[in-house]
């Protein structure tokens, strides 16, 4: 797969502090959209490639594939 440009490995996103009691867990649901994947080309304009992006929360991941 051809990248412009090789943006960061891992970046974060949509980052949110919450408060939590010991032992207890919560539900936060979040969207990521195309705007969170995009990074500046060589001509310094904000671009998205297609190509595959691994989601990483706490020790979980999941592959995304992104099409244009």
């Amino acid at each position: 797969l051809y990248r412009s440009v090789m943006p960061p490995v891992k970046e974060l996103k949509r980052f949110r502090k919450i408060e939590l009691a010991p032992g207890q867990t919560k539900t936060v649901r979040f969207t990521l959209t195309t705007d969170d994947l995009a990074f500046v080309n060589r001509d310094n304009k904000w671009v998205v490639e297609p190509g595959k992006f691994i989601i990483s929360i706490g020790n979980q991941k999941a592959d995304f594939e992104l099409i244009k």
